[in-house]
């Protein structure tokens, strides 16, 4: 799994194959999600899009909708022979959100209890997962979601990577941002 992920990685960022990177993010994500119980949660310590739709929708008829709309063109492209003129329109920030929630799953990040935690679990990442992850949190603020679900230490430590953002030179972060997305963080197998 995670050579897959790293794979995955590789596609998104060397060479921006979002195709690749959405099969290979998604196949990775599905299986790790099949892998939990069938009532898994964010609550219970586990990551993916099961957990989350278990989590924030009751209805299973409506979970099971979501998930089916949510992996569709993972699904179409994994099909692609059921449907070959099809127009698949691909979101680079829907794949790099998928690959974080595989990452996720992958590693369960425990509930930050301050930004230490959290940076202790990141060494703990296989490298190229863990500069993935966090160029994923410094370009799109995450922090907002766990705030928005009550809670506070967890959205603190993301906060601390957005705070961080905004305190350094533009030109900083630019090039830590360059860095992370680079061919040399990132080497070929």
């Amino acid at each position: 799994m995670q050579l897959q992920l790293e794979m995955a990685v590789r596609a998104r960022l060397q060479h921006f194959d979002l195709v690749s990177a959405l099969t290979l993010a998604g196949a990775a994500e599905r299986v790790l999600s099949d892998m939990q119980p069938g009532d898994a949660n964010l609550s219970g310590g586990f990551n993916s899009l099961k957990a989350f739709l278990n989590e924030n929708v009751s209805d299973p008829k409506e979970r099971g909708s979501l998930a089916k709309k949510a992996r569709e063109n993972y699904d179409q492209l994994r099909h692609a022979d059921t449907d070959p003129d099809r127009i698949h329109h691909l979101d680079a920030e829907f794949i790099d959100a998928l690959l974080t929630i595989a990452i996720e799953a992958f590693a369960p990040r425990p509930k930050a209890i301050n930004g230490n935690d959290l940076i202790a679990w990141l060494h703990e990442l296989p490298p190229v997962l863990g500069a993935f992850w966090f160029l994923a949190h410094l370009i799109y603020p995450m922090a907002d979601a766990a705030k928005r679900k009550n809670d506070p230490a967890d959205a603190d430590a993301l906060d601390q990577i957005q705070r961080w953002k905004t305190s350094v030179d533009p030109a900083l972060y630019d090039g830590l941002v360059g860095i992370l997305q680079s061919k040399s963080l990132i080497p070929n197998p």
